[in-house]
């Protein structure tokens, strides 16, 4: 298996508002922030938490806008293969999104439908 786990992440109203809440409240450090809707918050050298709006979830996952549940992300070297990989063994997988060429991503469930996210970014 070629999935590399790399954060979970956490769906907000307010970007700004939840990263203030992370660095003042619980002492993270924002490790960056995109214009786009999300941010990446450091816990520990190697491990953060990754905060995506709402909006932006919905917008880009219209089928799943409902669910807004905090998921584990995974790498994936080969998105496709990963996909397909998962569909031969029974997962549960979403169509895959994004163009050829750039970011793509999909979702994944388990046994009790919990949530997973993976992408691959372009070489």
């Amino acid at each position: 298996m070629k999935l590399k786990r790399e954060d979970a992440v956490y769906y907000v109203q307010n970007l700004d508002a939840a990263i203030a809440f992370y660095e003042q409240k619980l002492g993270f450090k924002l490790k960056f922030k995109e214009d786009w809707g999300f941010a990446l918050i450091e816990v520990s050298e190697d491990d953060y938490i990754g905060l995506m709006t709402v909006a932006n979830y919905q917008k880009e996952f219209p089928e799943h806008a409902d669910d807004l549940r905090p998921r584990t992300v995974f790498r994936a070297e080969d998105l496709d293969y990963e996909v397909e990989r998962l569909k031969s063994n029974g997962v549960r997988v979403s169509n895959v999104f994004g163009e050829s060429g750039g970011p793509r991503s999909a979702l994944f469930w388990d046994l009790d439908n919990n949530p997973y996210f993976m992408y691959s970014l372009p070489d």
